[in-house]
């Protein structure tokens, strides 16, 4: 938390931006990257921190990379610092590294290990966009051991040497460590009592097998314990090795057909890369594409580790060609009416950098794999992402495939567009990562040229996937539709319009969102235009559903509807009364309420939570915007949410128009948290010269928003922040007779 200290100079007055420092926990802030925290709540022995108390988050080696002090404002910030390159001291975390917390206890000066439940992130510095979680401490806290790394899909190579790392809450005794070739079914004994700091440097021994897993637990009695999520590989060195497509054919030495084949043949991973002349028929200089147009299938990849790099005909040719999109394109225009683009069916492989159109099934079939990546890809558009060249089934079709990423290759996304079924569609795959594609809409994300089904479809258990910074709208039917998968987390999506013009209708022809099966979460999503529902969760069966702090609104029936017992048709809140800054009404008892502003019947900005109590009733504290609608909704403990209230105006509606505010006043931004805009409004008693300006956590000054003389009355700016890291800044207002500072957060 900041302060505002006003230091007088010379008849100036200068705010002076100051943290709320921490006593006990210290660490090294700089100016390179930083990885933020959300916290949505933290308990000591049961009970909510003291204002003063302290949060550190720490890497294996206890070391300090960030800390925040409590003071009772939900979600709390914390940023964590990455190791300082410039330096020779290790004064940050390194991406990948576990992350472990301390909760000190100001009154009883105590620390205590905290245990982390995470909805965002999976316990690594680094692993998405940010950490979403929250904490419980206390000395009658459970013991426990959690396995970090290896946790699955990892290779580790045969006399290498390899760092397992894990976390522990309420437990520092020796612990020991096992691992296993089997799945488990067997243990090897790697340490029978190691130091439980986190970390051992493990040399990977000559067992070679896929099935692989790690096992740590206490060393005297094998309770607290824990394995590895999923197996990973123990691997001999390989003997693959760099495979060059030198032209367009469709066949032959040189070609790319030629270079699958091989790889297939040889042991260990491959990587195939393009070194195609611009001489070669296949060119095309108006479009600087070279297109492979293969004749019937390409061999399917059933080599683990082949990666097919398409950015490296750009490092041939040293320059980008097509700056618009990839290089090469494949397209399938003369491979027959069942052929898909690339077959997948080993662990490991990446397609990086490729277009893939025009085939008459799939663009992408993957197929009982574990692991692996899909980068920087146009699939079903033009290799500039602005024409529809559709694959006749599905842009993406996975099916019992774990632990994938798709997302982009450094800023380049994946594009999956105009494909005549699905966007992407999933059967029986889980723990997989989709991150930052677009899907139904051009390479601009401002027109539409959709899947003709779904955006994202997933059936038959696909389980505790990741779908967050995502593009999609103007497909057919919904933008997400989960028939069979629990424990998916959607976050941070645009959905039917654009994270940078909201306006803009991208709608999805049906619902933005919809769910048929149980536990999903939706969360600070933007869900607009879309022509049904923005969500709907259907079925008696689709119970403890999450909907929480997304942007809803301008979709054309509800913007949360729950049917036929979809989250047990829990009963929205109900507004009773609203002022100046205060909501209240009723909701089911003990539920979570969260308070929303909309310029109609939906939830446009998220304001804030409160609970309600044992009778139902809440009261939300909190500036409300004017010239708004007011809704809510209801989050019972079992996860379930309700749809929107019925909205009630704000009092500022009901004033006239033409009346002036008496009082000069900085508004709470909205919406808040944000990506990557947000709207702040004030209000001015006289005619007066005006300063606003954005800050840092750290004070630096970021930007002026207004700079003039502006006359009585309400106004409201807005603050686009598109080019800066996650985390917490503060905007003041300055005037000749009032100073103000408030606090935003903006989640990427």
């Amino acid at each position: 938390m900041k302060k505002i200290i006003l230091i007088v100079i010379a008849g100036l007055i200068i705010p002076a931006l100051l943290l709320a420092q921490t006593q006990h926990f210290t660490f090294t802030s700089n100016t390179g990257d930083s990885y933020s925290i959300v916290i949505d709540a933290a308990t000591l022995n049961g009970s909510t921190l003291s204002n003063g108390d302290e949060i550190g988050v720490f890497t294996p080696a206890d070391l300090c990379v960030g800390a925040s002090v409590w003071d009772g404002t939900t979600p709390l910030a914390l940023t964590a610092w990455i190791n300082d390159s410039q330096t020779t001291e290790v004064d940050g975390y390194q991406n990948g590294e576990a992350m472990t917390f301390k909760i000190w206890e100001q009154s009883a000066d105590k620390e205590y290990t905290a245990t982390a439940t995470y909805t965002q992130g999976n316990g690594n510095f680094g692993s998405g966009a940010y950490a979403q979680l929250t904490l419980t401490a206390g000395s009658a806290g459970t013991e426990s051991i959690t396995v970090v790394s290896p946790n699955g899909g990892e290779t580790w190579t045969i006399g290498s040497e390899r760092e397992i790392q894990w976390t522990s809450s309420n437990f520092s005794d020796p612990v020991k460590i096992e691992y296993s070739t089997d799945g488990n079914a067997s243990k090897i004994e790697i340490e029978s009592s190691t130091d439980n700091d986190g970390s051992y440097m493990w040399m990977v021994p000559n067992t070679p097998s896929t099935n692989c897993c790690i096992s740590i637990s206490d060393a005297a009695d094998g309770d607290p314990f824990d394995i590895s999520n999923q197996v990973f590989t123990i691997a001999a060195e390989s003997a693959g090795g760099s495979l060059i497509v030198t032209n367009t054919n469709d066949s032959g030495p040189g070609s790319l057909r030629d270079a699958i084949t091989q790889a297939n043949s040889n042991p260990g991973p491959d990587s195939i890369t393009f070194n195609i002349p611009v001489e070669d028929g296949g060119y095309n200089a108006g479009t600087g594409v070279w297109t492979i147009t293969p004749n019937s299938f390409l061999p399917g990849i059933t080599d683990e580790g082949l990666v097919i790099d398409g950015t490296t005909q750009a490092e041939f040719t040293g320059q980008q060609t097509n700056p618009s999109g990839p290089e090469i394109m494949l397209d399938g225009s003369n491979a027959g009416s069942s052929a898909s683009g690339v077959n997948i069916s080993a662990s490991g492989t990446e397609i990086l950098g490729i277009a893939i159109a025009n085939f008459g099934y799939d663009g992408i079939t993957i197929s009982q794999v574990q692991g692996g990546r899909i980068s920087g890809c146009y699939i079903g558009v033009s290799a500039d992402g602005s024409d529809a060249l559709p694959n006749g089934s599905n842009g993406i079709n996975m099916n019992n495939t774990i632990g994938f990423q798709i997302g982009p290759l450094d800023t380049i996304p994946n594009i999956i567009c105009s494909n005549i079924l699905h966007g992407i569609y999933m059967v029986a795959s889980s723990h997989n990562i989709f991150m930052g594609n677009i899907i139904g809409l051009n390479s601009f994300k401002n027109d539409t040229l959709g899947n003709g089904k779904e955006g994202m479809f997933m059936m038959s258990e696909c389980d505790s996937n990741e779908i967050f910074d995502n593009y999609i709208g103007g497909n057919g039917q919904d933008g997400i539709c989960i028939i069979t998968g629990s424990g998916n987390m959607i976050a941070n999506n645009s959905i039917g319009c654009n994270f940078e013009q909201p306006e803009k209708n991208l709608g999805n022809r049906s619902c933005g969102i919809y769910i048929e099966d149980q536990s999903n979460h939706v969360e600070c999503n933007t869900i607009a235009h879309n022509k049904v529902f923005g969500v709907q969760i259907y079925g008696a069966q689709a119970l403890y559903n999450t909907i929480s702090r997304n942007s809803i609104f301008g979709n054309l029936w509800a913007g949360i509807s729950n049917d036929d017992g979809g989250n047990n048709d829990l009963t929205p809140p109900s507004i009773t009364s609203i002022s100046s800054n205060s909501v209240s009404g009723t909701a089911p008892a003990n539920s979570t309420v969260e308070i929303f502003a909309d310029a109609n019947n939906q939830g446009a900005h998220y304001l804030g939570s409160t609970p309600s109590d044992e009778s139902g009733n809440f009261n939300f504290t909190g500036e409300l915007p004017p010239d708004m609608n007011i809704t809510a909704t209801a989050t019972d403990s079992e996860g379930n949410t309700s749809e929107f209230s019925q909205a009630m105006q704000t009092l500022v509606n009901e004033k006239n128009k033409d009346q002036l505010p008496q009082e000069f006043r900085l508004y709470q931004n909205f919406p808040n948290p944000f990506n990557p805009v947000t709207t702040i409004g004030f209000s001015l008693p006289l005619d007066t010269f005006v300063e606003i300006n954005v800050y840092s956590i750290s004070g630096q000054k970021i930007t002026t928003l207004v700079n003039e003389k502006m006359g009585k009355g309400y106004h409201n700016i807005q603050f686009k922040a598109e080019n800066l890291p996650s985390g917490v800044y503060l905007y003041c207002i300055k005037t000749d007779r009032f100073v103000q500072v408030k606090k935003m957060m903006l989640l990427k």
